[in-house]
């Protein structure tokens, strides 16, 4: 899929790691030590700076994952790229939980500085940037409720200040088989192209779950 980075709004979210670290073999191509978790997680209520509840719907990664050369980075920085889909250095997919990563950590000073950080556990925390193409809309409680039901994946990100307490990190050897708020631009984004209809509003009853 051919994208141009400057001409979308992408937004993103940072959920901080509740796992504990392995050491046992990944999925991904090479011998490097893997990054394997959980970089979403499906409907888990989150509130958006305040404005609106923010949930997965199951599935929402399906159609991105067939079509989309997603990045593995560092804190969203092009500058450190970890991984990608294209070259197998980063397997996604989905599971009942949300989804899943396994990345294999260049010999980089980027990958040797993210693996000791994660060892550590200095670093726990993953993030995703997305484009939403598909959700719903719940204006009946206190906070409207945005249920994402698909979305273009771009990469997915280690992250040092994440937000929310829903995802999970680890390291696996394949040898051995500051609180970041989320930017208003990325709110008002979203209002945006719901009102434009840029995106799909659909009323949840009207969507199979």
């Amino acid at each position: 899929m051919n994208m141009d980075m400057k001409t979308i709004d992408v937004e993103r979210r940072d959920r901080p790691a509740t796992g504990n670290i392995e050491l046992r073999a990944g999925l991904a191509s090479g011998g490097e030590p893997h990054l394997v978790g959980h970089a979403a997680v499906f409907n888990t209520p989150t509130t958006i700076a305040g404005l609106f509840v923010e949930k997965l719907a199951k599935g929402c990664f399906a159609n991105t994952l067939m079509k989309n050369d997603v990045r593995g980075l560092y804190n969203h920085d092009a500058n450190y790229l970890l991984g990608r889909t294209a070259s197998k250095t980063l397997v996604l997919g989905e599971d009942a939980q949300g989804l899943w990563f396994d990345l294999a950590l260049p010999d980089t000073t980027a990958g040797r500085d993210v693996l000791a950080s994660v060892r550590r556990l200095d670093l726990s925390g993953m993030s995703f940037a997305f484009q939403s193409v598909r959700e719903t809309w719940d204006d009946s409680g206190d906070l409207p409720i945005r249920t994402i039901q698909e979305l273009d994946l771009f990469e997915i990100s280690c992250c040092v200040w994440p937000q929310y307490t829903a995802t999970t990190v680890g390291v696996r050897s394949i040898k051995t088989g500051p609180f970041r708020e989320i930017p208003p631009a990325s709110v008002v984004a979203a209002l945006q192209r719901m009102k434009l209809g840029i995106v799909q509003r659909e009323h949840p009853q009207n969507v199979c779950h």
